[in-house]
């Protein structure tokens, strides 16, 4: 009877320390956790626009995601890209960012046509147009004058 009483006593001791491990494991779990679109890092690359399109300039420290050429590139989502923009042509040219599928954006958002810099570059000027890649799609880098796209465009892939 002794035994008896002994183990039903137990029983409770046990799962209240079976529950308590539980949930250390589950709090452990969740605070390793992070947001699927925070930035995972930034970036700063420079591009250049001319009257016939834009390219990015291609460096060694950013060939794991400008390809050879300026005209393709493909960054991890999540990244924070901060492009600083010379204008090399005769005009003022407007560095701006396309969205060509928002089938992956937050359905809250309200998507523009173009994301594009605070002001246009003179010729010879420099700007600057921060991007948050914060979901898949293929992008392009454009440059706009007078609101319209001119020249040649950069491909961008966000994966």
């Amino acid at each position: 009877m002794i035994r008896r009483r002994a183990c039903m006593i137990g029983f409770p001791v046990r799962l209240g320390l079976l529950l308590a491990a539980a949930a250390c494991a589950i709090v452990a779990g969740a605070s390793g956790a992070t947001a699927t679109t925070s930035p995972d890092g930034s970036l700063r690359l420079k591009a250049v626009m001319t009257n016939s399109g834009i390219v990015i300039v291609h460096t060694k420290s950013d060939s794991d995601f400008v390809r050879v050429g300026g005209r393709t590139a493909a960054f991890p989502r999540g990244l924070v890209v901060d492009f600083s923009v010379y204008n090399a042509g005769t005009k003022s040219l407007v560095p701006a960012l396309h969205v060509l599928n928002t089938a992956n954006a937050d359905p809250y958002d309200h998507p523009l046509k173009y994301y594009t810099s605070n002001s246009a570059a003179p010729p010879g000027g420099r700007v600057t147009l921060q991007v948050s890649f914060y979901f898949r799609a293929p992008y392009e880098l454009l440059e706009l004058n007078h609101g319209k796209p001119t020249g040649k465009s950069v491909s961008i892939d966000v994966h």
